[in-house]
């Protein structure tokens, strides 16, 4: 297909004929009518009727760059005919990716009013649809997209090469302070055209733009709150009195008096990333989009557990909660957390909730301000076994320690091991099981009882109700470790969850998910350290052989 026309000057014969061309090839695979604007301005951002489109690019110019009209209907075999003009960033760019094809993912097409637009106008929307202060972000890469580096410059535009520059900065781990220093760096050597505005020599505000941000919160330094909302202003945790900062200890020592008027240092920071972004980010894309349906427009449906939409706990949420159900859109979250990691994930957690309770309450709005009909629940948590206790507030250590088996375990104390012991795995089996009637194999006994009843969300909300609002830092737990053990429900439970503020979480089949992978990696250990006596490794012991006396 000839593309030389590209190169032409506007108002020549050659140009508006191949306009008139152009646009009827695009009518031919319209979408209801409308073709995307490759003028300068619109940059196949936006959806616009044929007769708009011919009117821009007569008036604004062809987009130089946009040599595969993929946008249009051209396939990808077919080979262009002409290259970028000087002016503008060519082809060789696109080793690196697409990034008119990121930007059209980043920013949801949107409609353009039919009246033709004076030079120099940005792309407006309707009253309903004013586009916001970060839409106005995505317009002003689209100005950097297709502005080369530098007068000359072939291989890059402003706009690629900072994302190159950042993928390079996440693959190798730079810091953002290097990263910044060397985008400092590279604009001094190059020529003076080159400079990017101050913004750009941030890394920070590079991530910003690209929707990829996230909000520091102040946290205490013993977990116990957040500074945040009603506390922000708080120098010290009302519940341990420590201090939000650092300790200056120039300051302290008084060897350097001028120290203690410095900026303040904060003690521990949570990184908090922001739910409904990321979820708008995946709508914005339509393969990704398409991909969020799949669950209802792709599964495959024939009895067979392939999804965890074929499960019973999905199948009932469904059942319980029609309106949500109904539409594929909704989105179907899983939290997953780690037992290793830092106990301030319990301030996490209610920053986290307060996100999902948001976007079960309210319909996400886009960057255009189109509201988007789009709900999102939190259908289970994922994780080991030691993160369980931080989710769902049951404590696994000591007498009671399995969640499943609740008051009703079969525990036993190992007075030489000096740790605990759980019996009774044989209560899971069928009635006629053959293991049940062995005694030798296993503790000496036979166990025809049948399976413990789990836990309802009524019981659980009755039993955690003295325990809502206590503090959970690493200093006031310490007055919470000598406990009655005649207590029953003061040993298990911990806190009451901060999911049950979800009005949907005592409806749940299914809370809390155990990662196997770990389950299975321990146990697994722990029988081949045996087998194989492999030192500091094995269980079989002195202490080990002691107990085993004791069952005899």
């Amino acid at each position: 297909m000839d593309k030389s026309w590209m190169k032409k000057q506007r108002g020549s014969m050659e140009y508006i004929e191949g306009v008139l061309n152009f646009v009827e090839f695009a009518s031919e695979h319209a979408s209801d009518g409308k073709i995307f604007c490759p003028c300068t301005k619109c940059v196949n951002l936006c959806l616009v009727p044929p007769g708009v489109a011919r009117e821009h690019l007569w008036r604004k110019g062809m987009l130089q760059s946009y040599t595969h009209w993929k946008w249009h209907g051209e396939l990808a075999d077919v080979p262009t005919a002409t290259k970028c003009g000087s002016s503008h960033v060519q082809d060789s760019l696109e080793q690196y990716g697409d990034f008119h094809g990121m930007l059209h993912d980043l920013c949801p097409t949107h409609e353009m009013p039919p009246e033709p637009m004076e030079e120099g106008e940005r792309v407006q929307e309707s009253a309903e649809g004013q586009p916001t202060d970060g839409a106005q972000k995505f317009y002003n890469m689209i100005d950097d997209v297709d502005k080369p580096l530098y007068a000359g410059c072939t291989k890059f535009s402003i706009f690629s090469a900072i994302v190159v520059l950042f993928q390079l900065k996440t693959l190798c781990g730079w810091t953002n302070k290097s990263f910044t220093m060397l985008l400092q760096v590279l604009m001094d050597m190059l020529p003076s055209d080159a400079k990017l505005p101050k913004d750009h020599y941030e890394a920070k505000k590079i991530v910003r733009d690209l929707g990829l941000g996230y909000e520091k919160i102040h946290a205490c330094p013993n977990d116990c709150m957040l500074f945040w909302k009603e506390n922000v202003n708080l120098e010290a945790c009302s519940c341990c009195k420590v201090s939000r900062w650092k300790t200056n200890e120039a300051s302290v020592t008084g060897n350097n008096a001028s120290s203690s008027k410095g900026k303040k240092k904060v003690a521990k920071i949570l990184r908090w990333f922001p739910l409904k972004p990321r979820l708008q980010r995946l709508f914005l894309s339509p393969d990704l989009a398409s991909s969020m349906k799949w669950h209802v427009n792709g599964r495959t449906v024939d009895g067979v557990m392939r999804h965890p939409a074929n499960s019973d706990a999905w199948k009932m949420f469904d059942s319980t909660h029609l309106q949500f159900s109904s539409d594929p859109r909704n989105v179907r979250l899983g939290l997953a957390a780690d037992g290793d990691c830092d106990r301030c994930v319990l301030a996490t957690l209610s920053r986290r909730t307060e996100g999902i309770m948001g976007c079960w309450s309210r319909s996400i709005r886009c960057i255009f301000q189109k509201c988007i009909p789009i709900a999102c629940a939190l259908m289970w948590t994922v994780h080991d076994f030691l993160a369980y206790a931080d989710v769902s507030g049951w404590s696994t250590k000591g007498k009671y320690a399995c969640p499943c088996c609740a008051l009703e375990i079969d525990s036993r104390y190992l007075k030489n091991g000096h740790k605990f012991c759980y019996m009774g795995h044989r209560r899971w089996l069928g009635r006629d099981h053959e293991f049940r009637e062995e005694d030798t194999l296993f503790d000496g006994s036979t166990d025809m009882r049948g399976a413990p009843m789990p836990q309802v969300a009524a019981s659980i909300i009755v039993d955690t109700e003295s325990l809502v609002g206590r503090c959970l830092g690493k200093k006031c737990q310490e007055k919470y470790k000598k406990r009655k053990r005649g207590e029953a429900n003061q040993c298990v439970w911990k806190k009451r969850s901060i999911f049950f503020n979800l009005p949907y979480w005592e409806d749940h089949k299914l809370r809390h998910n155990l990662d196997v992978m770990h389950i299975e990696k321990n146990v697994m250990d722990n029988i081949l350290g045996t087998v194989l006596n492999l030192k500091d490794r094995t269980k079989d012991n002195y202490k080990a052989r002691l107990d085993l006396r004791t069952w005899e």
